[in-house]
């Protein structure tokens, strides 16, 4: 294999320890360890002060979490975040939690000032408060009345 490697693997060379190959390698990797390290700790101040939380624990719960076997073989899809236990990483949950909540409640809210949009137009301006209340209750929930029993109850 070695008398074939020059032919036809151009870029490999020999993995002797005093190779040129391995110091380039070496070299690769600290560059990306530092990268990784930098990163995470960006991560990790960005979430302490955006949560009031102190800086060591979540780098702590952040590299815990990177080099956690059990989390990646069993994480797939939408289940990631219930396989953080809240014991080993209340701070990662506790971010994880208010920013699900975050862009949940900014839709409900988005939905409902378009909806008040299109009600409350020139034309109908002079809506009450009550009236504008129950035209977006009807609008932005998904109530739907039962006509019949309405209609069996009423008397004429």
């Amino acid at each position: 294999m070695r008398a074939l490697a020059p032919d036809h693997f151009p870029n490999t060379c020999d993995r002797t320890r005093d190779s040129p190959c391995r110091s380039v390698y070496i070299a690769e990797f600290a560059v990306r360890r530092r990268t990784c390290d930098t990163f995470l700790a960006d991560i990790a101040s960005r979430m302490a002060s955006v949560f009031n939380m102190d800086i060591s624990e979540v780098e702590n719960e952040l590299l815990k979490h990177k080099n956690d076997i059990q989390i990646k073989s069993r994480a797939t899809g939408g289940s990631f975040w219930n396989l953080l236990s809240e014991e080993k990483y209340p701070n990662v949950r506790k971010c994880a939690m208010y920013l699900t909540a975050f862009f949940g409640s900014t839709c409900l809210c988005e939905s409902t000032f378009s909806h008040m949009k299109h009600i409350k137009s020139k034309y109908r301006s002079t809506m009450s408060d009550e009236h504008l209340d129950a035209c977006l209750r009807l609008a932005v929930t998904a109530y739907s009345p039962n006509y019949t029993k309405l209609a069996d109850n009423m008397q004429c």
